[in-house]
């Protein structure tokens, strides 16, 4: 007989971060999310509702609301990772995540095995944020390659960018370097954008506004560097905007706004014209362990930025995957892996809400 859920949890949490995480429009100093949990047959699966501030198209308060309606609907039922209707982007993806961790829990699966995954191990990434000063910048990243970090990504915005890049790839010419532009720039900065083909990046992610999907392939046809759409990719319609046009620009997937069905589709379609890579939404414990299963897929192919919690955070409510030789370990255990640990949960909570079926 299939399990079916029998309970339902929420726990909003504010977790600090280390040191505060700057980008092109925000500065972000704790996570404040809403975890998940269903229980079904003895086991529980989780799920992270994280939206970023001034970033993210929700918020937490919105996303709680959402999640609060919807939840009651999914007891009596068996674990589904196809979210209901009517969620708000990472109020679906949570849901989603926990259904999918119930699932794989219950089958006596490993997540990223369940979803299709090839190998248990990843590479690692570290992302940057914006730093004044290029020598301390440089300094930064010098600590990311020592810690073993064979890619990273940095943060840069108008006025922040060709010089502290060209101070990095001066440091380390073999790093694999990334930059994200989280849409900072437009089309009257194309001169501007195209120097940093100079830099030998990877990629540059979302240069241009959201919903300039054709600015960008204007720009990825000029330039060398391959381009990597973001922010656009929460919107409806970017797969049409690049149809057809060649341009080859890549995708950033992140699991964090995006159910587990659609992350498992999309790898499917790498290619020719698209190619795809995992991002991170400064995750707890809990989302970064769901973003690393979804990069297990064979179909994101370009570099990925994830990294384990406790790099960035003060202090998780979930056990880490552990950091070897530049590679994230998975490992086999049932479900997602990781642990959240109820002591530190309930030191961070700020609201819960438990529905029984």
């Amino acid at each position: 007989m299939t399990a079916t859920v029998e309970r339902a949890e929420l726990h909003e949490v504010a977790v600090p971060l280390r040191v505060p995480f700057k980008g092109a429009h925000i500065t972000v100093t704790e996570r404040r999310v809403v975890l998940v949990r269903l229980v079904a047959g003895g086991a529980g699966g989780w799920g992270e509702c994280g939206p970023v501030p001034g970033y993210s198209a929700d918020d937490v308060d919105a996303a709680w609301e959402a999640l609060a309606a919807a939840v009651p609907g999914l007891l009596g039922h068996p674990p589904d990772p196809a979210p209901p209707a009517r969620l708000t982007l990472t109020a679906a993806a949570a849901v989603s995540q926990a259904a999918a961790d119930l699932a794989a829990r219950l089958a006596g699966r490993p997540l990223w095995r369940a979803m299709g995954g090839e190998t248990g191990r990843i590479t690692a990434g570290a992302s940057v944020g914006l730093h004044d000063d290029p020598a301390a910048l440089v300094d930064r990243v010098g600590r990311e390659v020592a810690a073993g970090y064979r890619h990273v990504k940095l943060k840069i915005r108008p006025g922040h960018d060709l010089a502290p890049l060209a101070a990095v790839r001066d440091a380390f010419p073999g790093l694999s370097l990334a930059a994200d532009g989280n849409a900072a720039y437009s089309r009257a900065d194309g001169e501007t954008i195209r120097a940093l083909d100079a830099v030998d990046l990877d990629y540059l992610e979302q240069p241009l506004p959201a919903d300039d999907v054709a600015g960008h392939v204007l720009l990825a046809r000029e330039m060398q560097t391959p381009l990597v759409l973001d922010e656009s990719a929460a919107i409806p319609g970017w797969q049409e905007a690049l149809a057809g046009t060649g341009a080859g620009i890549g995708v950033t997937v992140k699991p964090g706004r995006l159910p587990w069905p659609d992350v498992v589709a999309t790898a499917k379609l790498d290619g020719p014209d698209h190619r795809f890579r995992i991002g991170g939404m400064l995750e707890l414990g809990v989302g970064r362990a769901h973003a690393a299963a979804a990069a297990t897929l064979p179909g994101y192919s370009l570099p990925t930025d994830l990294s384990p919690t406790s790099r960035y955070l003060a202090d998780d409510v979930a056990g880490g995957m552990p950091l070897a030789d530049g590679r994230l370990t998975l490992g086999e255990r049932p479900g997602l892996g990781v642990d959240v640990d109820p002591d530190r949960m309930a030191a961070a909570t700020t609201r819960k809400l438990i529905v029984l079926g």
